[in-house]
């Protein structure tokens, strides 16, 4: 027989698992304890799951328009680390200038974020969409917010690694 509540003769209270609101489904998976009515109960949760679903083969090359393949159902989100290279002589020369990750939320519909990113005043960016099958990316673009100009440079905002996210929410 379960209990909720242990008290003593005299009426102080030892124990109270009424307001309790642990359930097997967010305690961590394996673990035991007991719910509100006292029952012993044991986590189903599983918990947060990160999978490499790709790795760039050459990091530090020019990544133009391209779709990546992969299967993104099983996820609830994306990260994608990114590199952000920036030239100033037309992507003849280039210097790294960060490495960072981004999460998004997705669900496979094609859904479509923007990357962003600054260097020296400069933004980079890159448009991509993820899709149930692969995530496609734009050529990415550089700006310069001092002259005005904008130009499709491939070299800007390279994915690095993209990984699946999984029982977050």
């Amino acid at each position: 027989m379960a209990n909720s509540k242990i008290m003593l003769a005299s009426g102080e209270v030892l124990m109270d698992l009424s307001a309790d609101t642990v359930n097997p489904d967010a305690l961590a998976e394996g673990y035991t304890a007991h719910d509100k009515a006292g029952n012993p109960i044991v986590g189903r949760m599983a918990g947060i799951q990160i999978v490499k679903l790709w790795e760039n083969a050459s990091p530090s090359s020019f990544f133009g328009a391209q779709t990546v393949s992969m299967a993104l159902m099983p996820y609830e989100a994306v990260e994608i680390v990114w590199a952000t290279y920036v030239s100033d002589d037309g992507g003849v020369s280039r210097r790294f200038t960060g490495k960072y990750p981004i999460i998004w939320p997705t669900d496979g519909s094609g859904v479509g974020c923007q990357a962003t990113g600054m260097y020296a005043g400069n933004a980079v960016e890159r448009f991509i969409r993820f899709y149930s099958s692969g995530i496609v990316f734009d050529n990415g673009a550089y700006y310069n917010t001092y002259g005005g100009s904008s130009i499709a440079r491939a070299q800007v905002l390279v994915p690095l690694e993209i990984y699946g996210i999984k029982g977050v929410g």
